[in-house]
């Protein structure tokens, strides 16, 4: 194998790892997205509770 082809060999594999790492990456991003998004709606609803029942004790 010459110089030129191992180096070839070398920029495709750095790619194929390059794609892959990509694709892994874009599934963790995607899977916190939708861990995140439960999280958040679970946040928000706490925070309305809060809100309603502070302001429902400074009324009464």
């Amino acid at each position: 194998m010459t110089k030129v082809e191992q180096y070839l060999l070398e920029m495709e594999m750095q790619d194929f790892l390059n794609t892959k790492r990509d694709e892994f990456a874009k599934k963790i991003m995607e899977d916190f997205n939708e861990e995140f998004k439960e999280y958040k709606e679970e946040l928000e609803d706490s925070y309305i509770d809060v809100y309603v029942k502070t302001r429902l004790h400074l009324f009464i």
